[in-house]
């Protein structure tokens, strides 16, 4: 179990020791722990999964994608971004955050209330999404620039 103070951020590049484009066995080693399969959603998607380490902590999951690290997804308010923003983070908090770097979009299943926030890594190769709603975080994610545009899981 992570310890506050001792938390990593998630970034561009991943979390802590867990780096983006890692194979899932040198992610286990990175995180220095089992990973756990998540229940597979859907049989046509095989190619892409979730995984979790109780070392990294409760509400981080890791996304796999052909067996190799595509995203890290965060549901707890212990964890925050490079940048330091965090679950309950206000919209105009993370647009301060990154100023000038965020596409403002609305969010799939709740706008008006929700948008996506998204911010990519000045190679465009890596990012991180922000959901909001009722203009606060309520879950982030970081990866590939493809990975993080998936809405619903592999999706």
């Amino acid at each position: 179990m992570v310890i506050a103070g001792d938390t990593p951020t998630v970034g561009f590049q991943g979390f802590g020791a867990a780096r983006i484009g890692m194979s899932r066995q040198e992610l286990a080693a990175a995180l220095g722990d089992k990973l756990v399969d998540e229940v597979p959603g859907d049989p046509d998607n095989q190619h892409c999964g979730f995984v979790t380490s109780a070392k990294a902590g409760e509400g981080i999951r890791f996304m796999l994608i052909e067996e190799h690290l595509a995203r890290i997804n965060v549901s707890s308010p212990v964890f925050q971004a490079a940048s330091g923003a965090h679950i309950g983070s206000t919209e105009e908090e993370v647009l301060a955050a990154y100023t000038g770097q965020v596409d403002v979009a609305p969010h799939a299943y709740n706008a008006p209330e929700g948008n996506y926030l998204t911010v990519h890594s000045p190679d465009g190769r890596d990012g991180i999404r922000f959901e909001t709603d009722q203009g606060r975080v309520v879950k982030f994610y970081a990866g590939t620039a493809e990975a993080i545009q998936y809405i619903e899981g592999c999706l």
